[in-house]
């Protein structure tokens, strides 16, 4: 339950999140969706995961490794899979919706 408040804080909106392998998400109003793949918790996180405006059944791989710094975590995503043409709106996406929200309501 905790997962899906913290989405729904930095989404601003009503999300689905299962966090388990397996489980499924939908988030922004249903202009996001997936599954994910692979929980490993505070280590990584992977997902099958789309935009609505693909076409129909197309999903990326998103990876999302999280690397302990001592002070810090760093971040490090990797997206396969994008349909040709949308690189760069996927890219714009993740920061403005996922990176930048995290930070302007979190603080980091």
């Amino acid at each position: 339950m905790l997962c899906l408040q913290f989405v729904q804080v930095f989404t601003r909106s009503a999300a689905t999140v299962d966090g388990r392998r397996g489980g499924i998400f939908q988030l922004l109003d249903g202009s996001v969706s997936g599954e994910f793949s692979e929980l490993v918790p505070d280590q990584r996180i992977e997902m099958r995961w789309r935009f609505r405006t693909w076409p129909n059944d197309h999903y990326a791989t998103i990876s999302l490794e999280l690397v302990d710094r001592g002070d810090a975590t760093e971040l490090k995503l990797e997206c396969r899979g994008v349909p040709a043409g949308e690189e760069e709106t996927t890219r714009e996406g993740w920061n403005r919706f996922y990176f930048q929200a995290i930070k302007q309501t979190f603080g980091y």
